[in-house]
């Protein structure tokens, strides 16, 4: 009976207030500003997940002389932090993307003689001038109850490479939980076209141009990309926060880990 939010009861049918996690679904939008009130989480996700709740305080204590415990605690801080798993698929990373970095531009590849539909998107961080990012808003639970994290946005996030197997890892943090809120409704499901071992390749090259001329590598087993510090939330003595003012760009750190066969091409 755990599996359903109904239980039979002779003959009546009553409604509980528990939560099954079987039912419990990620939704997310993109927000115009940190924070903003009117953006809606209209994309269902159906592959990236977030750990639910992770609600972190700050506190600051009084312990007078001669008192074993303190006398007062005080909430000082409150937001939320949320770690990310799942399988990487196209149209969910270029999410992660939008908030992460800095959208340079978008080539549609899409070859006239086809129908199919392909488009490359580059992103970078710049290293003198501020980044244009976006935050998101995410909806996590069911029908029977559900929350709201507002003005997400991504500290770190990696993608590991291997033939037999792709993942991500990442963190997010968030305002303080909103409790208790009707999900949005009709999000639409982001389509599941995964990220497959056979459809990744390493090059290398002196300059980004000089990648198309460049021979894959043959020997590289795996590769771990990360990029982590990226972002840090803003906190101000303004009372209508209830949580931290806005996002401000971190010292982000990109580190890439390659294990490469020790050939001419691996040793060179």
């Amino acid at each position: 009976w755990s599996y359903f939010p109904y239980i039979h009861t002779g003959d009546a049918i009553m409604a509980t207030t528990d939560r099954p996690m079987s039912l419990a679904v990620w939704q997310m939008g993109m927000e115009a500003t940190v924070g903003d009130p009117a953006a809606v989480a209209n994309k269902r996700l159906q592959s990236m997940q977030f750990s639910a709740g992770g609600i972190k305080t700050a506190q600051q204590s009084v312990q007078p002389q001669g008192f074993k415990f303190p006398t007062l605690i005080l909430l000082t801080k409150e937001w939320t932090e949320l770690s990310v798993t799942g399988m990487p698929v196209y149209d969910e990373l270029g999410f992660v993307f939008e908030t992460l970095m800095n959208r340079v531009g978008i080539t549609d590849l899409t070859p006239a003689e086809t129908g199919a539909h392909a488009i490359e998107t580059e992103y970078t961080i710049n290293t003198f001038t501020a980044d244009t990012f976006k935050s998101m808003v995410l909806e996590f639970g069911s029908a029977v109850r559900a929350e709201r994290y507002r003005a997400a946005i991504f500290k770190e996030f990696g993608l590991n490479f291997k033939r037999d197997a792709i993942a991500m890892s990442g963190s997010v943090f968030a305002k303080r939980i909103t409790d208790g809120i009707t999900m949005t409704v009709g999000a639409t499901p982001l389509p599941l076209v995964p990220i497959l071992g056979s459809q990744v390749g390493i090059k290398f090259a002196d300059t980004y141009a000089g990648l198309a001329t460049a021979t894959w590598q043959d020997r590289v087993t795996e590769v771990d990309w990360k990029v982590t510090d990226r972002f840090n939330p803003f906190w101000a003595l303004n009372p209508t926060q209830d949580s931290y003012a806005d996002i401000i760009e971190g010292t982000p750190k990109g580190t890439m880990d390659i294990t490469i066969g020790a050939d001419v091409a691996g040793m060179s």
